[in-house]
């Protein structure tokens, strides 16, 4: 072989040698710098479970300070007999008390028990309503369950008071004086006879406060 040929040789073997080292795997120290484009995530040591705060600047709803709300009065609904004195028992049981103003129905608070109309100077309360502050007059109607009864000398029956209502209107600042209004009832020209063992009712009134 000739010294040429051998000096070839030679050159590739130192070649492929030098090759060879640096095909080797690199190992990187943690002291050195890595990629600037790769943030490396450190994890964070556990301070504990913490519950998440409340804003501080949550407050809970609030009404509108700017509505007013309704003011109510309450007013006694009374009934009296009066010019009964031919009778010794004038009982009638209220089936139903109803109020408005202007058109709006009122709460009602119907009384429970039979009223005898024929009691001396007894205004029976019937019942109480609810009037907003503000109103001027008052509607009301009381209507009787449809049988009455009714003794007087010498004589027992019943009082038809069928279909019949008892209608009249107070003004608001007349029941304020005493918290009430009250019906008298003219038993000597409300009661009608029909035979002799019945009379009708064909009510008669006044109102009073």
């Amino acid at each position: 072989m000739s010294l040429q040929f051998r000096g070839v040789m030679v050159g590739m073997v130192l070649i492929t040698i030098a090759v060879g080292c640096n095909d080797r795997p690199q190992i990187i120290d943690p002291g050195d710098e890595v990629d600037a484009g790769v943030i490396p995530v450190q994890p964070e040591e556990d301070a504990g479970t913490q519950l998440p705060e409340t804003d501080a600047g949550t407050q809970p709803p609030e009404t509108d300070a700017g509505v007013t709300p309704i003011q109510y009065q309450q007013f006694e609904v009374r009934l009296l007999g009066v010019n009964a004195d031919a009778y010794s028992l004038l009982a009638f049981d209220v089936a139903e008390l109803t109020a408005s103003a202007g058109g709006v129905p009122l709460a009602v608070e119907l009384a429970e028990g039979r009223v005898d109309l024929a009691v001396f100077g007894q205004a029976w309360l019937v019942g109480t309503i609810q009037v907003p502050e503000g109103t001027d007059w008052v509607d009301l109607a009381l209507r009787f369950d449809d049988a009455a009864a009714y003794e007087a000398v010498g004589a027992t029956g019943s009082i038809d008071a069928r279909r019949v209502s008892l209608r009249w209107r107070s003004e608001v600042t007349a029941m304020q004086q005493r918290g009430r209004t009250v019906v008298h009832l003219d038993i000597g020209r409300s009661l009608v006879s029909r035979a002799s063992w019945q009379q009708q009712l064909l009510p008669v009134l006044t109102v009073v406060h």
